[in-house]
């Protein structure tokens, strides 16, 4: 296991740890369980169940162990696939367990899975655009739009001004290579 990857599981599991035998919380322990020994595939199947059944559906630390275990697979399984659904099911599975997260005891945990999959977010803005070809012409834009939805819930006053223009700036860059390289058909 990966050093930034075990802070990150230690974090999200240490607010509950010594809490989870009272929680009862059987499947998502189970999940846990399945990710300790390395087996993605059964931690996402275990999890899944878990935040499906009428005993485990409501309760934030379930939905984020689900997060965490749908970032992980993307992560480690997809190799940080842009068009990846675990990693769009990670974000859903965070935005939910904040949302039934009233106390806030999973928002640092929460936060930190936010962050990591909104870089991630963020990096395909910038490879679509030094790749931008006239096939993947909205690519920057969708992958830029999906980013900043991530980042305002984790800093909702942050001021993208910056960012806007830096990415208009690269796009018309690539724009005008596009055009360059065939400029009579690209009238």
């Amino acid at each position: 296991m990966g050093y930034s990857r075990l802070i990150t599981f230690m974090i999200c599991m240490a607010l509950s740890v010594g809490a989870i035998g009272q929680l009862n919380l059987p499947l998502t322990q189970q999940a846990v369980n399945y990710f300790e020994a390395k087996d993605l595939v059964s931690a996402q199947t275990a999890i899944v169940e878990a935040t499906q059944s009428a005993t485990e559906k409501d309760h934030p630390y379930a939905w984020c162990v689900k997060g965490f275990v749908f970032k992980e697979i993307y992560k480690d399984l997809e190799n940080m696939d842009p068009y990846s659904t675990n990693r769009d099911i990670a974000v859903e599975a965070i935005l939910y367990s904040m949302e039934l997260d009233k106390n806030g005891e999973y928002r640092d945990s929460n936060i930190k899975i936010l962050k990591f999959l909104a870089s991630t977010m963020y990096n395909d803005v910038v490879q679509s655009a030094r790749t931008l070809t006239e096939y993947t012409i909205d690519e920057p834009e969708k992958f830029y739009q999906k980013y900043k939805d991530v980042w305002r819930v984790i800093y909702p006053e942050f001021d993208y001004s910056f960012k806007d223009t830096e990415l208009y700036r690269v796009l018309g860059e690539a724009n005008n290579k596009i055009y360059k390289k065939n400029p009579a058909e690209n009238i």
